[in-house]
């Protein structure tokens, strides 16, 4: 198969992430009309308490996928459990221009959050088993790139239809997966894991392109990565299961605390909560600025983020983006928060009502680069091989909920108190993140396993 290709097939591979996202992108336009008198829904106009559920149930509905599907995909296969997490999503869409109510939604954001944490099991597994080794870092990001675009499109597409209309373009792209996705084969690790052999080799070939004209150096590369896979394939059987001592090594517990505190990062930075309502913050500041274009411009610049990190992480390092990102993070917050506090004293901001734009520009440009994208790479790198798969599953199952408290309050906080309350906390934790980073994450870019396995045994 040839580069592009590979690239065109993984790419669809991650349209559940652009769904994803296209989820979180409604929220922006659909909050303020839900709580507006004007609401769409026949019952009338939601509360605030009511529009935290809608924003922050999805959240909480995700354990529920993390863990079916983590079950799942080892069961019925990588394929099959991608191909089976798009039904959630089918169902969500489906329900809001059924919605007489705002019960409705609840159970349209359950099957959203259902299919999310379907999204964060699946497709990055089927992705890492069928890429190619040289590109499979690079592929392994479309999943965020796909979920900014995602976010981008769900804003777009509803503010510019009417609330009943937009999910039926969401439910087409669900449809039209639904209808491709089941062409490709099973990935080559999962059918020789079953004992499939000669389908686990008709699979690596249709992802590797090769045909009855292919010889020479190509197919030989081809039969060499079989074979490899073949042997991994006998090392992973006879692993013994994990136990109390495979965590009593200082390397490996550092490597669990890294890991932690850079997974807890992508919550604590605020960036979903925040981006959730992104049109209600515009709404809130006074700017002058329209708030639909400022909220396009703004998912505009995570999606450049999201493609400058693929370029810059292995080049530059994984620890120097790391500080970039959660330093301007924090100082984005900072200037946000600062001018929230004011305004609530009564200052008069009015020749300075650029300023929101410009404050949340950069922290979600600067917290995409690094702080939501880079724990992936630095966990998958210092966490050893058969700790891996525990930790991640772990670390998702703890940010389930965390995302479901800050959504689900954001909102009632800021009503209550103000919205700056909320800010200085996420910025107060890109502070933390930013100094422990430079004092205690170590650099993994180019490095074997042994060299940073004895960086994670100095380190300190």
């Amino acid at each position: 198969m040839t580069r592009l290709r590979c690239i065109n097939i993984l790419s669809l591979t991650n349209f559940p992430g652009l769904f994803f996202g296209m989820s979180i992108g409604w929220l922006s336009p659909s909050i303020p009309q839900l709580l507006s008198p004007q609401s769409p829904l026949p019952s009338g106009p939601i509360s605030i308490d009511e529009a935290s559920w809608v924003s922050s149930i999805l959240y909480l509905a995700g354990i529920i996928g993390t863990i079916v599907f983590g079950w799942l995909v080892d069961r019925i296969g990588r394929k099959y459990s991608v191909y089976i997490g798009t039904i959630p999503n089918i169902i969500a869409w489906l329900l809001i221009p059924l919605a007489n109510n705002v019960i409705y939604l609840y159970i349209s954001r359950v099957f959203s959050g259902i299919a999310a944490g379907a999204v964060f099991v699946t497709v990055p597994l089927f992705v890492a088993e069928i890429a190619e080794t040289s590109i499979r870092g690079i592929l392994g990001s479309i999943l965020g790139i796909s979920i900014t675009i995602g976010i981008l499109l769900g804003q777009v597409i509803c503010t510019y239809m009417s609330f009943f209309n937009a999910p039926y373009v969401v439910l087409g792209l669900c449809i039209f997966f639904f209808a491709i996705f089941l062409i490709f084969p099973d990935t080559p690790q999962y059918l020789l894991m079953r004992n499939k052999n000669i389908a686990a080799e008709d699979a690596l070939n249709y992802y590797r392109g090769v045909n009855q004209e292919s010889t020479g150096d190509f197919l030989a590369q081809v039969n060499q990565e079989m074979e490899q896979l073949r042997e991994t394939h006998v090392d992973t059987t006879t692993t013994t299961p994990i136990s109390m001592e495979d965590f009593k090594s200082t390397a490996t517990k550092r490597a669990l605390v890294i890991s932690t505190i850079l997974f807890l990062g992508r919550n604590m930075c605020g960036l979903f909560p925040l981006v959730n309502f992104t049109e209600t913050i515009f709404m809130a500041s006074g700017s002058a600025l329209d708030n639909t274009a400022s909220t396009f411009i703004v998912s505009s610049l995570a999606i450049l983020a999201c493609i400058l990190c693929t370029i810059l992480v292995d080049r530059t390092g994984r620890r120097l983006v790391l500080i970039v990102s959660c330093a301007g993070s924090a100082l984005g917050l900072l200037g946000l928060g600062v001018f929230f506090l004011l305004k609530s004293e009564g200052y008069d901001l009015s020749n300075i009502n650029w300023f929101p734009l410009t404050a949340f520009s950069i922290f979600v440009f600067l917290s995409n680069f690094g702080v939501v994208t880079v724990p992936h790479f630095v966990g998958a790198e210092i966490l050893p091989f058969k700790l891996r798969g525990v930790v991640f599953s772990t670390m998702m199952l703890i940010s389930w909920p965390l995302l479901f408290l800050l959504t689900h309050y954001f909102l009632i906080v800021a009503e209550e108190y103000d919205m700056y309350y909320f800010v200085f906390v996420f910025f107060a934790w890109c502070t933390f993140q930013t100094i422990y980073v430079l004092i205690w994450v170590p650099e993994t870019k180019g490095r074997s396993l042994e060299e940073i396995t004895n960086a994670m045994e100095n380190t300190y």
